[in-house]
Formats: structure tokens, sequence, C-alpha cells
């Protein structure tokens, strides 16, 4: 049996290990909508990047329970944003705050309500983001620490029923192919389908492919 390090070589000849740390804007093709819709949870966090204004939400308003969080398109004007929270099946409007451009919910862990109603787990931030100033649409990007999104990864990429050292060589693999999309421009860095490589979220995470992004932590 061959180690990790072994595998990357002969799969990668020529190169050599380096570390890597950083946060991956990572776009979720499978939220179609122009909402970012969260479930309702404690210690959630609403931050507008214009200005760097955050909001702590609730989880009730007037005494009743709030289900749901969405950042929506604001009625009327396509190119600003509202935050809407929705209880006992009711969407309403939460105060008269709007604003221009990108924000995101933040906690360690949020369930994204996707088109079909189902939820799937991420962590860190979701981000609604506009793909140019003028855009009366929005995109779902997962904002997430490099490590984050490579356990996100692997089990995607591989069974996690491979040997330890085959997960840990593609745990490196995965977060090199993470490492090299990153750039300054744009509004996000990758995507999570077959076009870039399949990203899970939280819910792709397993116990062996977590300890192969552990035991190879930020490797490229």
């Amino acid at each position: 049996r061959k180690a990790y390090t072994e595998i990357l070589s002969h799969y990668y000849p020529g190169t050599a290990l380096a570390t890597k740390a950083a946060s991956i804007r990572v776009k979720i093709n499978a939220d179609t909508t122009s909402s970012v819709i969260v479930k309702g949870r404690s210690d959630l966090k609403l931050t507008i990047l214009s200005g760097s204004k955050e909001l702590a939400l609730p989880t009730t308003v007037n005494d009743q329970t709030v289900e749901r969080w969405r950042i929506n398109p604001q009625s009327g004007d396509g190119t600003l944003s509202q935050i809407d929270y929705r209880e006992s099946g009711v969407w309403h409007r939460y105060g008269a705050t709007s604003w221009s451009g990108a924000a995101q919910f933040e906690a360690s862990t949020l369930t994204l309500i996707m088109p079909d109603d189902s939820g799937v787990t991420y962590r860190t931030a979701l981000r609604s983001a506009p793909p140019s100033a003028s855009s009366t649409s929005r995109d779902t990007i997962n904002v997430v620490s490099l490590e984050n999104y490579t356990r996100g990864v692997v089990a995607r990429e591989s069974p996690s029923s491979w040997h330890a050292a085959a997960l840990r060589a593609q745990a490196v693999a995965a977060r090199t192919y993470g490492a090299q999309a990153l750039h300054a421009s744009g509004y996000y860095d990758i995507c999570d389908t077959t076009a870039c490589q399949v990203y899970g979220g939280g819910i792709a995470e397993t116990g062996a492919t977590d300890a192969a992004v552990s035991e190879t932590a930020s490797k490229i």
C-alpha cells in the first residue's frame, strides 16, 4: 500500500506539497431562485457587505416562532434587496431595511431551503449575490473556508469506503483545485457541479473523508 504522498507523486509528477488557507465562494447551482431562504435558528446573523452592516436575527417576532428567513429582491426595484421572515406559513417583511449589492446569512451551520422545499446544510455563510450592479436576479453563494469546502468535496468525488491514503490524496487534489480557482474578480470562485468539482456542503461530509481532510490540513 502506498502513502498518500506517493499517490500524489505518481499522479502529479514534478509537483511539491505547499500549504494554503483561504475563504472560497461556491456558487450553489441547484438553488435556481433569486431568493436565499434559510431555516430559522439561534445565533443567525445577516451581514450586508456594503458598509459591513450586521443584524442579529431573532428566533421569534411578535411572540411567533420564525420558521424561515429570506433575502429577496425588493418589490418594485429588483436592484435592491430586502429581508423577510416567515411565521405560520406567511411571509412578512422584516423592518424597512433595503440595500444594493450582496448580503449573507451567517451561522456555524445553515439549512438552505431549495426550490423543491428540501433543506441542505452548509457551513459559515450563504450569500445572496447579484451578478452585476444592475441585476434584478440573485445567485446563492456559500462562503466557506477552504478546509470546509474540501470536506464537502471529497466524499462527492470519491467513495468514502476508499482506503485512507487514497482519500488523503483526494483531499489534497480537491483542496488544490479549489485553491487554483480563487480570484479577486467576479462574485464567485467556483461552482458545485461537475463543471467544476462536485461539492455537497455539510450534508456530504463523512467520518472517513473528514479524517482525510484533517490529516492533510491546508496541504495543496
